[in-house]
């Protein structure tokens, strides 16, 4: 996928998941970071041999948002902005659990990227030597952004739905 229906799905899914802005936009921000570790070098055949390789590693990125998890997890007040004051975050354990926390939302992008790869061609799952996906499309066709915008669009139906049946509100602030 293109970096920006990586950063446009994953931000949204994020969104849905959560109904605030910061996590979406972290995740948004993490959506492009296991591409852009890799370089910008396309027509590289060092780039082409590692490309979704080590960098794509689905089960390194989910250790390291089970470990983010657990450090923020008992920590009730980074969870709710509305009550989080600019000079608490001066404190040095509160800006490490703010770091955590946004941390956490950062690499959970990641791992929403190396998942919609999933869908145009193969990412080390469980094993960097035996990898799994589909190709539903190629990057950069007309047939990706479809994909992306359906995705995107599902995805905002699915959080109105909730709304609708739910007390939820569509948005829950930042």
């Amino acid at each position: 996928m293109k970096w920006r229906n990586h950063r446009l799905v994953s931000g949204t899914a994020v969104f849905v998941m959560t109904g605030h802005l910061l996590p979406a936009l972290c995740a948004a921000c993490g959506s492009i970071f296991p591409d852009a570790i890799e370089g910008r070098n396309y027509s590289s055949p060092s780039w082409k041999k590692h490309h979704r390789k080590e960098s794509h590693y689905l089960l390194a990125y989910v250790i390291l948002c089970s470990f983010l998890w657990s450090m923020v997890l008992d920590h009730h007040t980074v969870w709710n902005f509305m009550q989080l004051s600019i000079a608490s975050l001066f404190q040095p354990k509160m800006l490490l659990l703010f770091v955590g926390y946004l941390s956490f939302w950062f690499f959970i992008g990641s791992i929403l990227h190396i998942l919609e790869d999933a869908l145009c061609g193969k990412i080390p799952f469980y094993s960097l030597r035996h990898p799994i996906g589909i190709r539903l499309f190629y990057v950069g066709t007309e047939k990706e952004y479809l994909v992306a915008y359906l995705l995107t669009g599902l995805l905002i139906s699915f959080r109105i739905l909730a709304c609708v049946f739910t007390d939820l509100s569509f948005s829950q602030g930042i």
